[in-house]
């Protein structure tokens, strides 16, 4: 990570980074069956009323944790992108704890306190 991405960062301005040491989907060796993402997202359904119940945040959507989708034209004409539609997860606004972390980190090591 460079001074200036550290310096931006750390003043909290605005900005895209593009992780150029990302590979290919087709390159990952992940041994995860159909039958093993069908059980995970069973897991998920099974796991949303005791959500709810925890979480009054989570009470209008039966505790399903999820984020809209924006449209994001302007950033695709910024990128030079001119086909399609191209959308940026609003993850920022999960409820529970308004990240990423809601969708895993929380389930994962907050609720099974409650099991």
């Amino acid at each position: 990570m460079t001074e200036k991405l550290k310096s931006r960062l750390r003043a909290g301005t605005p900005l895209m980074w593009i992780n150029t040491a990302m590979g290919s989907v087709s390159d990952a060796n992940v041994p995860v069956s159909p039958a093993q993402v069908q059980e995970a997202e069973q897991n998920w359904r099974d796991l949303a009323p005791l959500l709810a119940q925890c979480f009054p945040e989570l009470e209008p959507t039966g505790g399903v944790v999820s984020s809209e989708l924006i449209e994001v034209p302007r950033l695709a004409q910024a990128l030079g992108y001119e086909q399609g539609r191209h959308f940026v997860k609003a993850d920022h606004a999960l409820p529970v704890a308004g990240s990423v972390k809601a969708r895993g980190g929380i389930p994962a090591h907050g609720v099974q306190d409650y099991i």
